[in-house]
């Protein structure tokens, strides 16, 4: 990964990385990213919901005791909850 920040503009290459619409495991990992923009956190949602429209359901994977509790206030958990896999040690 290039930077340890997520924005609006480095969302596209993050995609291209960890893009949960290719492959067969669908999955979002954050891995690494320090700081995430409210762009992108939006985004992420809008795909997850695409997929789970789609009948698929993705894993969100965000280690980062930070950034997993801006997700939490920034209710991202609670925008995907239904409609992704989040692994039970990362639940808010």
């Amino acid at each position: 990964m290039a930077s340890d920040k997520l924005d609006d503009v480095s969302f596209g290459r993050f995609l291209g990385h960890n893009n949960p619409f290719c492959g067969r495991v669908r999955s979002s990992d954050l891995t690494g990213y320090a700081l995430i923009a409210p762009a992108p956190i939006a985004s992420l949602a809008a795909c997850l919901h695409s997929l789970a429209h789609k009948g698929q359901r993705a894993r969100v994977l965000c280690p980062d005791p930070k950034v997993h509790g801006y997700f939490i206030r920034a209710g991202f958990f609670t925008v995907v909850e239904d409609v992704v896999a989040i692994p039970r040690e990362e639940r808010p």
